[in-house]
């Protein structure tokens, strides 16, 4: 495989990825895993840093609208070399939902 290949496998799982996530929207079936599997996603499939942090600011920000900032979204966004949260410092509108899904 090339590079070029292995680079549109990986646009083609993300864009399949945030399907799944838009249907487990609409279908009112998002939780805090959720959003950690999706954030996780999109840190192993981008490309680079700046990708990464494109996808992953909007995803977090919805996770946190939510209440939905859990152990593994927490986890994953250590990942990202640019942090959007001090894991000691979360507001507690940011996590009041984390174990009250479904």
């Amino acid at each position: 495989r090339t590079t070029e290949d292995s680079k549109i496998a990986r646009r083609k799982a993300l864009e399949i990825a945030f399907q799944f996530f838009q249907l487990g929207r609409e279908g009112n079936c998002v939780d805090t895993v959720t959003f950690g599997l999706m954030i996780r996603v999109c840190i192993k499939l981008s490309d680079d840093d700046g990708a990464r942090l494109k996808l992953v600011e909007p995803l977090f920000k919805m996770c946190a609208k939510n209440g939905l900032v859990g152990n593994m979204v927490t986890r994953e966004m250590g990942h990202l070399k640019k942090s959007l949260i001090a894991d000691d410092q979360l507001p507690r509108e940011w996590t009041i939902n984390v174990g009250k899904e479904r």
